[in-house]
């Protein structure tokens, strides 16, 4: 099973809560369409070099939400989440580890894209795993032994549970993302969790 990717890939994750739909291109091509809310797409290649990301309301191409760019490697392997509010949204590149590691482990990471929190605590099974995770923070891969967990989302100000992910299953040799979205303040809004399989888990260029 090969440890590196041929050419790169890339997936959205639309993680901002009060836009409504939104679609992606890349050099002005159309990749992913009409994602809601919390839709996060499977990965997909794209151009090496210097490639231009965009994200649009409702398909429109000329109704952009956001732009950017980036030089890219053949090997990267990287995912885009559309965050923020209504006047601080932004592309977060969020970029996916390339290297196998030899233990018999499942990988988490986590990745805060709720703005309005200054902080989160994560627990699995009742357990401390990561601490005071800040808005956008990504933090690094933690091992956890392959099992079942339930895993608890908290206000690092005040010890409050803001979510309960339910039973997830983690297997061995696999990476995840916990991607934590929403907005906690607005009447109507709510957070909720996205778990993501990074492209590691794979294999690596048989995405």
């Amino acid at each position: 099973m090969p440890d590196t990717f041929l050419y790169p890939y890339v997936r959205f994750l639309n993680a901002s809560p009060s836009m409504g739909r939104a679609s992606f291109f890349v050099n002005d091509q159309p990749f992913f369409t009409d994602f809601s809310f919390g839709e996060i797409s499977g990965y997909k290649q794209i151009p090496s070099g210097q490639v231009v990301f965009r994200a649009v309301y409702n398909n429109g191409g000329d109704n952009i939400i956001y732009t950017t760019s980036a030089n890219i490697s053949n090997g990267d392997v990287l995912t885009l989440a559309l965050a923020g509010g209504e006047n601080t949204r932004t592309l977060l590149r969020i970029d996916d580890t390339t290297t196998k590691t030899d233990y018999k482990v499942a990988n988490l990471r986590i990745v805060n894209l709720v703005s309005d929190f200054e902080g989160l605590n994560i627990y699995a099974n009742g357990f401390p795993i990561l601490d005071d995770i800040e808005f956008p923070e990504v933090s690094d891969y933690i091992f956890l032994r392959p099992d079942t967990y339930s895993f608890s989302i908290r206000d690092e100000e005040n010890g409050n549970v803001i979510l309960d992910t339910g039973n997830q299953t983690l297997a061995e040799n696999k990476f995840y993302t916990l991607y934590i979205i929403g907005n906690a303040e607005n009447e109507g809004m709510s957070v909720k969790a996205i778990f993501a399989t990074d492209a590691m888990s794979y294999g690596g260029q048989y995405l």
